[in-house]
């Protein structure tokens, strides 16, 4: 197995090093010999164009990645909506902690762009203690934890989800992205819900929005990105195929993923602030708290 990955998968070093031994040989020891200068000349010239030409397109996507912020930017903070719709992000104890506190009187979770199912709205009604439908358990237990559902219960509350429309108005958390694997090119991405919207060719685009959606158009109130695209061609120019499983026994540069010359890798934005969404509770609908 190893043997094939070695045939259908070109090292670019040692086919770069192959690539050079071929041409000296051609250039020194055949007729092409008396002609290397200007071949050498017009070779120069044609990867100097190459690679200046190149770099304007990749120079959108290096500006792009540069000019994204580390950390959060806020906006404009609001005070707690009574209802939030989270795209994409689960509710998690962060916030069924605010379903409790009645910070939030119903919080509805759109599966999409990570379906199945329609969405859900959550909400809690109070009670006497342990007056809970059972099925209102069994679908609680799902989202949380049977010790999280049976306190609530000795509590008198009864965690509700129930199925809903699609909100199209409100204070909307946008959960976002794509990844392109290992043995994937980079591609277009083109956000369903999102505002951002990155240069082609994106190996790793990665947001959280605050929205706030009306008839009149949506407006971002805070935002957390991460992005990587294929970047600058790299030096030296080392030619050969990027494509290759997860698993494989040498490491290679950081590149995009594909035949060709080696291209860096630019990046922007920290990953952590687009996978945890409680910065957004803490700094933006939440007043401050």
């Amino acid at each position: 197995m190893k043997a094939l990955l070695l045939i259908l998968i070109f090292h670019p070093i040692l086919a770069t090093l192959l690539v050079v031994a071929l041409a000296t040989c051609l250039l020194t020891r055949t007729r092409l010999r008396s002609s290397r200068r200007p071949i050498l000349v017009g070779t120069a010239i044609g990867l100097t164009v190459y690679f200046v030409v190149d770099s304007a397109f990749a120079y959108r996507r290096a500006a792009y990645a540069w000019q994204i912020s580390g950390t959060p930017v806020i906006h404009r903070t609001i005070p707690s909506p009574p209802s939030l719709v989270l795209v994409g992000l689960a509710c998690d104890r962060a916030c069924l902690d605010r379903l409790v506190d009645s910070t939030f009187e119903n919080v509805t979770v759109i599966h999409n762009p990570y379906p199945p199912g329609p969405p859900l709205r959550y909400s809690v009604v109070r009670g006497a203690p342990n007056d809970c439908p059972i099925d209102w358990v069994r679908r609680a237990e799902r989202a949380w934890d049977s010790a999280t559902v049976k306190a609530l219960r000795d509590r008198g509350i009864c965690p509700m989800i129930e199925e809903s429309d699609t909100p199209t108005e409100g204070i909307f958390v946008v959960h976002e992205g794509v990844a392109a694997a290992a043995a994937e090119r980079a591609g277009e991405f083109s956000p369903k819900y999102i505002v951002a919207h990155p240069p082609t060719a994106v190996i790793q685009f990665l947001a959280i929005e605050v929205q706030r959606r009306s008839s009149t158009g949506t407006e971002v109130l805070a935002e957390a990105r991460y992005y990587e695209a294929p970047g600058f061609l790299g030096f030296p120019p080392l030619i050969g195929c990027w494509q290759r499983p997860d698993n494989v026994i040498w490491i290679m540069p950081a590149g995009n993923t594909g035949c060709g010359f080696w291209r860096r890798i630019v990046s922007g934005g920290d990953a952590r602030h687009v996978s945890d969404a409680s910065w957004v509770y803490s700094t933006v609908v939440m007043g401050g708290r």
